[in-house]
């Protein structure tokens, strides 16, 4: 996490460009805290302009010029964006309801998936 000076703007910087997923990110935006990361693997895939700043590639300089730019923001706009992108992309049902309907896709076999109600326990 990083900070603006007057403690109420806070990011989240992710530097690395092999996460394969993404969780610590997904994390941070379910916390609604903007990101900035790498555009790359994982990473790439969850962090665009509406959500924080990503990186187009491992560069400090590019990296710390995403920083400041991310910090000129509206940062409570972009935590919104954040939190709302969790919660309608990367909640437990959906996530059982994707898993499942790759299983019935991989084996073509036709799980009673549609239409039931299938909730996550946790």
């Amino acid at each position: 996490l990083t900070g603006h000076p007057d403690r109420s703007r806070v990011g989240f910087v992710h530097g690395g460009d092999k996460e394969t997923f993404g969780l610590v990110i997904l994390e941070a935006m379910a916390c609604a805290v903007p990101v900035v990361g790498i555009a790359a693997g994982g990473i790439g895939e969850l962090v665009d302009e509406t959500v924080g700043m990503p990186v187009p590639r491992s560069d400090p300089k590019l990296l710390a010029l995403a920083i400041a730019a991310l910090f000129e923001r509206d940062l409570q706009v972009l935590g919104r964006r954040c939190r709302e992108r969790v919660e309608a992309g990367y909640n437990w049902d959906r996530a059982l309801h994707t898993l499942l309907d790759n299983y019935r896709r991989v084996t073509g076999d036709a799980l009673p998936v549609k239409g039931m109600k299938l909730r996550a326990a946790g």
